[in-house]
C-alpha cells in the first residue's frame, strides 16, 4: 500500500471532535457524600479518556444548572463537535443539558447509560440509589432528543466493562462520521458535463436533507490560484509522489503541471475549509481552459488520498459518497459500474484515471493522459489495482420516493481481481456478496443509484451505512 502519511494535512484528516457532557442534579447533593461532585467530575474525564481512541474527546463538565448549559453551548458553538456523548452522572434536569446542545441540530448524539454496579447488594440504600440511577438521567435527556427529532444511539453497559466501552467507541465512530458528512463543505469547481443532470443536487435539498453545503469556487479565483501556485508547492507534491508512486513514465512537463494543479486544488480547499468536492477537468476549469489546460486525474487522486475526496465531471453527490466511504473505510475509489462479466459472475468497475492511493494493492503508476487516450490532452492520470477482498460500493442521490428526498446506497461484495484488459486506468471486477451479478446490478440501479459511486476496499459496510442513515434521518437501501 502506498504510504502518503507524511503529506496528510491536519485539517483534512483532523481527529473527530467528541464532546462529553454529564447530566447532574444539585438538588440531591446534601444527601450525597461531600466529594460526590468531584468523583463524578473525575468519572466524566475518564469517559473522555476512554473515547480518546476515536478522536479529540473533551469533557465539558457536569450540567449542574442553566447557566452552565448556556456557557457550554458557547464553547460547543466555537469548537464545532462532530458527535456529542451524553453520560448522565445521576438523575438530572434535562433542560440544562439541552441548553448546551440545542443549537447543534445536525450533530448526532451517543447516550451512554453507564452503569457502575455489577449487581445490587443488600446494603443498597438511598445514597446508592441516587449514585446509580444515571439511567433515569439517560431517559430524561434521550426524551428531549426524541422530542426534537435528533439522531441518537443509546448504549447500556457498565462504564468499566471493556465490551461496553467497545460498543460506545464504535457508536461514537459512526456518529462522528455522520456528523462530519452533515457538516461537510463540498467544493464545486465547474458545472457538470452538458446534460449530466443525474450527478448534481440542489443546494437547498442538500442543506435540508443532510445539512451539507455546496461551495461554488469562482472560475476567476481558480485561474488565479493556479497561476499563483509556485514551483516550490508543485515540487512538494512531486517529491512526495516520487517517493510512493511509479512516476517513471510521467516525468516531464505534464507531470510538473499536474503537480502544480494538485497544489492549487489544495490551496483552494484550505482557503474554504473543504471536506470533499468535484473538479470538472473536462471543461473550463480544466483542459478546455487555455489558462489551465490539464485533465485532473492526478490532482483529484492527490486530494482523495490526502483525505479530501474529489470527483470529476461536476459530480457533487458522489463526492459526498466518497467522503462517507473515506470516513468509514479509510479509502474511496471514484468508479463507475460499467458492464457485467457473466462468465465471471462480476461487474466491471472502472474510471478515467483516478485513484485513492490507500486502496491500491500494488504500486500506483502515473503517466500522461495523451499516452493512453490518444487525444491531445495535457496532464497526468493514474492507474493501479484495487486491493482484493471484501468491499462496499457507496452511492448517494436525490430520490423522489425517499424520506427527506435523499437516499444512501450500500452495495456489498468483493473486489475479485483486475481483468486482463487493454485499459490503463483503475479497473476491477466486483462480485456481489449475496446475489448473482445481473440481479444485484439491476437492484443497484433500481434503488436509484447514479452512474458514479465510491468503491471502498476492506469490508462489508452495509450496517455502518445503515447506521449513518438512521442518525441523519436519511433513507438507506442496501444491495448485495
Amino acid at each position: 500500500m502506498t504510504d502518503l502519511s507524511s503529506t496528510i494535512w491536519p485539517q483534512a484528516t483532523r481527529p473527530s471532535r467528541i464532546a462529553v457532557l454529564c447530566g447532574y442534579m444539585t438538588y440531591y447533593e446534601p444527601h450525597m457524600p461531600a466529594d460526590f461532585r468531584r468523583q463524578r467530575t473525575a468519572w466524566g474525564r475518564q469517559i473522555a479518556e476512554i473515547l480518546s481512541t476515536e478522536g479529540d474527546a473533551r469533557f465539558l463538565g457536569l450540567m449542574t444548572d442553566m447557566a452552565v448549559g448556556k456557557q457550554v453551548a458557547q464553547d460547543l458553538a466555537q469548537w464545532k463537535p462532530d458527535v456529542i456523548v451524553l453520560a448522565p452522572a445521576m438523575p438530572g434536569p434535562p433542560a440544562f443539558t439541552w441548553a448546551a446542545i440545542e443549537a447543534l441540530p445536525r450533530v448526532p448524539a451517543v447516550v451512554w447509560s453507564a452503569g457502575h454496579l455489577d449487581s445490587l447488594p443488600e446494603s443498597y440504600d438511598s445514597v446508592d440509589h441516587l449514585a446509580n440511577s444515571g439511567g433515569v438521567g439517560v431517559a430524561m435527556i434521550a426524551n428531549m432528543l426524541a422530542r426534537h427529532g435528533r439522531g441518537m444511539r443509546v448504549i447500556a453497559g457498565r462504564w468499566h466493562d471493556p465490551a461496553a466501552q467497545g460498543q460506545v467507541r464504535e457508536a461514537v465512530r459512526l456518529a462522528a462520521a455522520a456528523g462530519r458528512v452533515a457538516a461537510a463543505r463540498v467544493a464545486v469547481l465547474g458545472a457538470p458535463l452538458d446534460g449530466y443532470a443525474n450527478v448534481v443536487i440542489a443546494s437547498d435539498l442538500l442543506s435540508s436533507a443532510l445539512g451539507a453545503t455546496l461551495v461554488d469556487i469562482p472560475l476567476g479565483e481558480w485561474e488565479q490560484a493556479f497561476a499563483e501556485t509556485g514551483k516550490s508547492e508543485a515540487d512538494t507534491v512531486a517529491e512526495t509522489l516520487r517517493r510512493g508512486l511509479d512516476v517513471a513514465d510521467a516525468e516531464g512537463d505534464d507531470f510538473a503541471r499536474s503537480c502544480r494543479l494538485a497544489a492549487a486544488l489544495e490551496t483552494i480547499c484550505k482557503r474554504y475549509g473543504i471536506d470533499c468536492g468535484t473538479f470538472n477537468s473536462h471543461l473550463e476549469y480544466g483542459h478546455a481552459n487555455p489558462k489551465v489546460g490539464l485533465v485532473g486525474g492526478l490532482a483529484t487522486s492527490w486530494m482523495t488520498s490526502n483525505g479530501i475526496p474529489f470527483t470529476d465531471t461536476g459530480d457533487t453527490v458522489s463526492a459526498l459518497a466518497m467522503l462517507l466511504g473515506r470516513l468509514l473505510a479509510g479509502n474511496a475509489v471514484y468508479t463507475e459500474l460499467n458492464t457485467i462479466d457473466y462468465d465471471k459472475g462480476a461487474i466491471l468497475c472502472a474510471n478515467t484515471g483516478e485513484m485513492d492511493f490507500a486502496a491500491a494493492e500494488d504500486k500506483v503508476r502515473v503517466f500522461p493522459a495523451a499516452a493512453y487516450t490518444g487525444k491531445p490532452q495535457r496532464g497526468c492520470i493514474v492507474d493501479a489495482q484495487v486491493r482484493s477482498g471484501p468491499a462496499t460500493i457507496i452511492g448517494l442521490s436525490p430520490n423522489g420516493r425517499a424520506r427527506n428526498g435523499v437516499r444512501l446506497l450500500a452495495f456489498a461484495g468483493e473486489v475479485a481481481g483486475r481483468p486482463l484488459l487493454d485499459l490503463r486506468v483503475p479497473h476491477t471486477l466486483f462480485r456481489p456478496a449475496d446475489a448473482d451479478a445481473a440481479t444485484a446490478f439491476a437492484a443497484w440501479i433500481e434503488a436509484g443509484a447514479t452512474h458514479h459511486a465510491a468503491l471502498c476496499a476492506g469490508g462489508d459496510l452495509r450496517n455502518e451505512v445503515a447506521e449513518i442513515g438512521r442518525l441523519l434521518d436519511v433513507e438507506v437501501e442496501t444491495v448485495g
